[in-house]
């Protein structure tokens, strides 16, 4: 567990001399800057609706006494919330949107490590089954982070277990997220079920993979512009060393 842990986050070692080694420039900014965008978006969509939420709950506070700084409290919780709810949907947005150029950065970095032509050429039906793949994984996992999150969060309404509550949905959102990383290697050699199967027998890389991604989505811009390349980079690094991967398609 530890080992596998540590395998998928120390994968991030030495990506970004990758990137520069081998000139895989486009990719990193493209995904850079799509990246940049969603981030942008979410962060100034939480700032807009938490005015309108906060004016909606503040209409129900009986009092004139104190009402503004209600309103300033609920202000700052609701755009606190949408902001967690926007952190938590980030990456599957960022997921589909970037899948046509990381399929290919995967299939590279593969080529560049085994010296066996994996490099995936373009194509408008390559672009539309990444997508749609991605949208498959995305629906499903969201589905599955979402359930256990709000688990975790009743659960924490047990004072013993309160402590270990943020710990644990920070793992389940670094499995999620490396999961996502991991299908980028996957795509080209299975099918969705094939790849939660290979997921879920390297469960501890893909949550070592997604807590170095997270950590780096923390640092304001230019963790959201290098986080993307180097979560790919990372994951398809372990996946190669792990020399378990059916062929590719």
């Amino acid at each position: 567990m530890i080992k596998d842990f540590i395998a998928g986050f120390t994968s991030y070692f030495g990506a970004l001399n990758f990137v520069i080694k081998h000139r895989l420039y486009k990719h990193l900014f493209i995904s850079g800057i799509i990246s940049l965008i969603i981030g942008a978006l979410i962060i100034g969509t939480s700032y807009g609706i938490s005015d309108n939420i906060s004016e909606l709950l503040t209409s129900f506070y009986p009092w004139e006494w104190g009402a503004e700084y209600v309103a300033t409290f609920l202000e700052y919780v609701s755009g606190g919330l949408i902001l967690i709810m926007g952190f938590l949907l980030f990456k599957y947005i960022l997921l589909v949107l970037i899948s046509p150029f990381m399929g290919p950065l995967s299939a590279k970095v593969e080529t560049i490590i085994t010296n066996r032509d994996e490099d995936s050429k373009f194509s408008i039906k390559q672009v539309g089954y990444e997508m749609l793949r991605g949208l498959r994984i995305a629906s499903r996992n969201i589905t599955r982070e979402i359930l256990i999150t709000l688990f975790l969060l009743l659960l924490g309404l047990i004072p013993l277990i309160t402590v270990f509550i943020t710990p644990l949905i920070f793992l389940v959102q670094a499995y999620f997220a490396g999961f996502a990383n991991f299908d980028y290697f996957l795509e080209r050699r299975t099918n969705v079920s094939q790849s939660v199967g290979y997921i879920k027998q390297h469960r501890w890389q893909a949550v070592g993979n997604g807590s170095a991604f997270l950590l780096l989505l923390i640092i304001p811009i230019i963790g959201l512009f290098f986080a993307p390349v180097l979560g790919t980079i990372a994951a398809t690094r372990t996946a190669i060393k792990n020399n378990d991967a059916p062929e590719v398609i």
